[in-house]
């Protein structure tokens, strides 16, 4: 199981984004205008002041120092994923920088009992209000919009308990059991907010803040 990632304001002059981070090996790296969408710019430390308001943070947990780079560094042609450590960093969420990645490596399973084993202990550590993100393998369509937006899934839904998920449909919302997903052409994650792991949602409160469903269908 994972949790997520994820206050960003524009430059006055430049219109670039006002968040840089520092490594000793580039000097700092930053968000900009490229000539078709954003880029990572690189930059020496003396320039920074140049930059309309910067904001400086320090992580309150020593030794990240490291790792926080490395990702930058790793993410530095992928302004989405670069964008993404930032919000995490802001929100004090190292599990990106501790994994080196903002997505759980695809596991391999062996056999069906190895599989049976792994489905059981993914549903026994769902809690309400888990956000559910899938890939379908065996779908060229769901691979396109994984591809598309940038990213490893396709389609993600709210898990309210007791074994049921909410997710958006051409038809609207509907209820389901989690089980629609489970299959090995399926790639299921689970990414928890960083706030509910301290402060955990109830079932009633999951189903409270979601739309009345539809009647459950298969895909």
């Amino acid at each position: 199981m994972s949790t997520p990632h994820g206050n960003n304001s524009k430059c006055s002059s430049a219109d670039i984004r006002c968040d840089a981070w520092r490594s000793r090996e580039q000097g700092a790296l930053y968000v900009g205008k490229g000539i078709i969408g954003r880029r990572i710019r690189r930059i020496p430390l003396q320039q920074l002041p140049s930059l309309a308001n910067v904001q400086f943070r320090r992580t309150k947990h020593a030794g990240y120092g490291n790792l926080i780079a490395r990702y930058f560094l790793k993410c530095a042609d992928q302004p989405s994923y670069f964008e993404a450590g930032l919000r995490a960093l802001h929100c004090d969420n190292h599990q990106p920088f501790e994994t080196g990645g903002l997505f759980p490596e695809r596991p391999i399973y062996r056999s069906d009992d190895e599989y049976e084993a792994a489905w059981t202990r993914f549903k026994s550590l769902l809690k309400p209000f888990d956000g559910i993100y899938t890939v379908d393998q065996s779908s060229r369509i769901s691979r396109f919009i994984a591809w598309a937006t940038h990213g490893t899934w396709s389609h993600v839904a709210l898990y309210i308990g007791d074994g049921e998920i909410h997710e958006s449909v051409t038809s609207g919302i509907r209820e389901v059991p989690l089980e629609i997903y489970k299959g090995r052409q399926y790639w299921v994650a689970a990414y928890r907010h960083i706030g509910a792991i301290t402060n955990p949602h109830s079932v009633e409160e999951a189903r409270d803040c979601t739309v009345p469903s539809f009647s459950p269908r298969s895909l």
